[in-house]
């Protein structure tokens, strides 16, 4: 192979990862060895990012963490900025997922710190970085600055490729300011913010080829629905992301639907419905996910036993809790000594 048909069989490869992570994976191990064997560094790089990236659609985090480490050696090296903004991008959403907050913020903010001396960087970048800002400033309750910042990571992308990514760009946003309403004190405007960009993203196509696509918005839907306590609608729009939608990469979300699906379903009178999104969730709550929400799917899964009088439900969510609880708040504890810092960038990369 010459060097143009490895540079499109990763560009190939990366773009196969949406659906088929593992069918990328293989096809990125062979371009990487070819790349070291013709000891071409700006392809390796590529690689390796994309090798970054497989593992985290197949939710090996550790993975993932190694080779973006090794991405961001190599992209040091050859000294390209958008390579290393990137690389750090990619290793802070591999912390963000193991629970490593405080050292996920240290790399969003050395991508921040790239960004904002670069006057060319592209605008995907700097549109994931934005995201990860709002997101964070969410997390750490300061509503204000996240429903501030995160519309702007989608102005970004828009400019990027506003065609083939408004819906997942919208749902995305959409699906991230319902969550913040569900936040205690969370003000009307937040979901009604949600409910306007839900409603922009049905103006642009359903790519049934990109799942993230698909699944980002009616989970997006689901999640506005549930704030508004249309629990029927909520339902059936988790139960078309679950069965039409889910992937591999999606597998850390799963749980956190089976618990809210499982919660509509008691609300509605539907027992049996709600016992079987019980059982799944039990499926759920031990694969590798998002360590993130899982404090809440306990939750609710031990609120929806107890009210289905299931005491043995019960007591095995309950025992889950309580650890993953602790690890959040201990997470979140280590990370709020960035907040300041965090803030600044907030400012400067918008």
């Amino acid at each position: 192979m010459n060097i143009e048909e490895i540079r499109a069989g990763l560009e190939e490869a990366r773009r196969i990862s949406t659906n088929y992570p593992d069918e990328g994976l293989a096809k990125t191990r062979v371009l990487l060895s070819l790349c070291r064997q013709i000891k071409n560094k700006d392809l390796e790089l590529i690689a390796l990012a994309n090798m970054a990236n497989h593992f985290h659609d197949l939710n090996d985090w550790q993975k993932g963490l190694t080779y973006a480490s090794l991405t961001l050696r190599l992209a040091k090296e050859v000294n390209n900025d958008e390579t290393i903004a990137n690389a750090y991008l990619t290793q802070a959403a591999l912390q963000f997922r193991t629970l490593k907050l405080k050292e996920s913020l240290v790399s969003l903010l050395e991508a921040g710190e790239i960004l904002n001396q670069s006057e060319n960087s592209i605008l995907q970048v700097r549109s994931l970085a934005t995201y990860r800002v709002g997101t964070y400033m969410g997390l750490l309750d300061n509503l204000d600055v996240a429903v501030t910042t995160l519309p702007k990571a989608i102005d970004y992308y828009l400019e990027y490729d506003a065609e083939s990514y408004g819906r997942m760009v919208y749902s995305t946003l959409s699906l991230y300011l319902a969550w913040l309403a569900m936040q205690p004190n969370s003000p009307e405007s937040i979901i009604e913010k949600a409910e306007e960009n839900l409603t922009i993203s049905k103006n642009y196509p359903m790519d049934y080829q990109k799942a993230d696509g698909g699944f980002l918005y009616y989970t997006a839907e689901a999640e506005v629905n549930l704030v508004r306590k249309n629990f029927a609608h909520a339902d059936s729009c988790y139960s078309f992301a679950l069965t039409g939608f889910s992937n591999p990469s999606h597998a850390a979300n799963l749980h956190a639907i089976c618990a809210r699906s499982a919660h509509c379903r008691t609300m509605l009178g539907d027992a049996e419905g709600a016992i079987s999104r019980l059982e799944e969730l039990k499926g759920h709550v031990d694969a590798p996910a998002t360590r993130l929400h899982l404090p809440q799917s306990l939750r609710i899964g031990m609120s929806v036993s107890d009210k289905l009088n299931r005491p043995e439900d019960y007591q095995y969510f309950s025992r889950l809790y309580r650890p993953a609880h602790q690890r959040l708040k201990k997470a979140k504890l280590e990370a709020r000594s960035q907040i300041i810092s965090l803030r600044y960038f907030a400012e400067r990369i918008s």
